[in-house]
C-alpha cells in the first residue's frame, strides 16, 4: 500500500506450507493495516518437540482459543490437496470420456455419409487399403488441427488467468500428447465401422447406399 519496509532477513524451513509466509513487526502491521486490537493468529514456537502437545493442549483451555500443530496443519493440507486432485483426475477423466464418445459419435454419422465416395473410389480401381488409409490420414490431420487449436486456446485462457488472478499456470506437453492420441483413438474407431461397410459392399451397392 505504498508503505517502504526494511527486509531484515530471509529464511527457509525446507516446507512449502511453512515458507509461504512474510512476517512483520506487530506494531508494523497494525499501522498499515489497522485491523485493531484483536489477533485472529499468534504463531507460538516450543522449545522441544516433545513439548509440542502439551503446548497446545495448555492454549486449547484458554476460552476462544483453537490451537492447531504445524503437523495437524500439513496433515489437512495434504488431505484437501489430495481430494481436489484426485476430484480433478475424475473429472478429466469423465470428459475425456464424453468427448471420446461424441467423436465417435460424430465420426459415424460423417462416414456413413461418405458411403458413396467409397464406391466411386472402388469403381475407379482403389484398394479397400488405401481406401482405410486415405481416411484414416483425413481423421489425422483433423485431430491434428483440432489439437493446435485446443494448445491454442489453453494458451490464451493461462495467460488470461495469469494476468487477472496471478495464477502461476503452464502448458502440460504429456496431457496434449494424450488428447490428441486419445482424439485419434476415437476418431478412428468411429471411422472404422462405416469404412468396413463400405469396403465390403460392392461399388454398384455402395453407391447406391443413402
Amino acid at each position: 500500500n505504498g508503505e517502504r519496509l526494511q527486509v531484515v532477513g530471509i529464511y527457509a524451513t525446507g516446507n512449502d506450507f511453512g515458507d509461504n509466509h512474510v512476517f512483520v513487526p506487530l506494531e508494523t502491521f497494525r499501522r498499515i493495516f489497522k485491523p485493531g486490537d484483536k489477533l485472529s493468529k499468534i504463531r507460538v514456537t516450543v522449545d522441544t518437540v516433545a513439548n509440542v502437545e502439551a503446548v497446545a493442549a495448555d492454549l486449547k483451555r484458554i476460552p476462544g482459543v483453537d490451537a492447531v500443530t504445524a503437523a495437524e496443519q500439513v496433515s489437512t493440507a495434504k488431505t484437501t490437496l489430495g481430494t481436489m486432485t484426485a476430484a480433478t483426475l475424475y473429472g478429466a477423466m469423465l470428459l475425456f470420456i464424453i468427448g471420446g464418445v461424441l467423436v465417435v459419435f460424430v465420426m459415424v454419422l460423417a462416414m456413413r455419409e461418405r458411403i458413396r465416395e467409397i464406391g466411386t473410389l472402388k469403381a475407379l480401381g482403389a484398394s479397400n487399403l488405401e481406401i482405410t488409409k486415405q481416411f484414416l490420414a483425413e481423421v489425422a490431420a483433423l485431430i491434428l488441427i483440432a489439437g493446435v487449436g485446443a494448445v491454442l486456446v489453453a494458451a490464451l485462457s493461462l495467460e488470461i488467468l495469469q494476468r487477472n488472478l496471478g495464477m502461476v499456470t503452464s502448458l502440460d506437453r504429456n496431457t496434449f500428447g494424450l488428447i490428441i492420441l486419445g482424439g485419434f483413438a476415437f476418431a478412428s474407431i468411429g471411422s472404422l465401422y462405416p469404412i468396413i461397410k463400405g469396403v465390403r459392399l460392392s461399388p454398384v451397392e455402395a453407391m447406391k447406399s443413402n
